[in-house]
C-alpha cells in the first residue's frame, strides 16, 4: 500500500474525534426489585446444576436446568 504511517494516524485521528463527539452515558435511574411473579414474561430457576467428568483424556459438562414460566408470553427460546 506504500501508505506508511498514514493510514495509523488517520484513525488516531478519527478515534479521537469520535471520544469527542460522544456524550457522556446516562446514568440510569434505579430500579426497584421486583417479585419474579410480577412482571409479564418472566422465567424462574427452580434448579440449577452442572457436573463435569474426566475420563482420562476429555472432560464432558453438562448443566441441567429446571425452568418454571411464571408470565404470560410463551417462551419461545432458551
Amino acid at each position: 500500500m506504500n501508505a506508511g504511517k498514514a493510514i495509523w494516524h488517520r484513525w488516531c485521528e478519527y478515534e479521537t474525534a469520535r471520544l469527542r463527539s460522544t456524550k457522556p452515558a446516562a446514568v440510569p435511574a434505579a430500579r426497584k426489585a421486583e417479585q419474579p411473579y410480577a412482571t409479564g414474561s418472566s422465567v424462574l430457576v427452580e434448579h440449577d446444576a452442572a457436573r463435569l467428568d474426566y475420563n482420562g483424556s476429555r472432560y464432558r459438562l453438562t448443566m441441567r436446568r429446571l425452568l418454571r414460566n411464571t408470565g404470560s408470553e410463551l417462551i419461545t427460546r432458551s
